[in-house]
């Protein structure tokens, strides 16, 4: 996984978890099948997604990995 610092990636990624009803990281993750520190990385900066988790997150909140880069309303 590489290390991100990219501050919209990681706001959107928590405001989609949120919209679409996983509002602690231990739903998500559990949703995920990984652990919640996993998606707490992701969410403070401190990692990437991989591949794998990629294509579960854009099925669990019904978009695709671009639409995480973009800012919601």
């Amino acid at each position: 996984m590489a290390k991100t610092r990219d501050g919209l990636f990681n706001c959107t990624l928590r405001k989609r978890r949120i919209m679409f009803g996983y509002g602690s990281t231990r739903d998500f993750a559990r949703a995920l099948g990984v652990c919640d520190s996993q998606v707490h990385r992701w969410e403070t900066g401190q990692m990437y997604p991989s591949m794998p988790n990629i294509i579960k997150i854009e099925k669990l909140l019904q978009c695709r990995m671009a639409d995480i880069y973009e800012p919601l309303n």
